[in-house]
């Protein structure tokens, strides 16, 4: 699989489990890939769109900032393996 397709299928694992949620299209943060674990890393920044006005996220100007989600997929299959925050992700090594 290519860099490209890895990213089109993470983006598209992360609409269907936001599915509900009102997050504007994810945006491509950085790609890489794992030729041991044979594992796509695709780091994709997620806004929520409906934050409200007023609220202390607003007014502070956190509310456009993005979420960075790190989406795991299989070089082998092309099936998504996991989601996970980018910060939590650190942590986990």
């Amino acid at each position: 699989m290519e860099a490209k397709e890895a990213v089109l299928r993470a983006k598209k694992h992360l609409i269907h489990v936001y599915e509900g949620e009102d997050i504007a299209a994810p945006t491509l943060e950085e790609v890489w890939f794992e030729p041991a674990k044979k594992i796509w890393f695709v780091t994709l920044g997620v806004r929520r769109i409906a934050m409200s006005q007023g609220s202390v996220a607003d007014r502070l100007g956190l509310a456009s900032l993005p979420d960075y989600k790190v989406v795991r997929i299989s070089d082998t299959d092309g099936k998504a393996l996991s989601v996970r925050d980018r910060v939590s992700d650190a942590f986990a090594k």
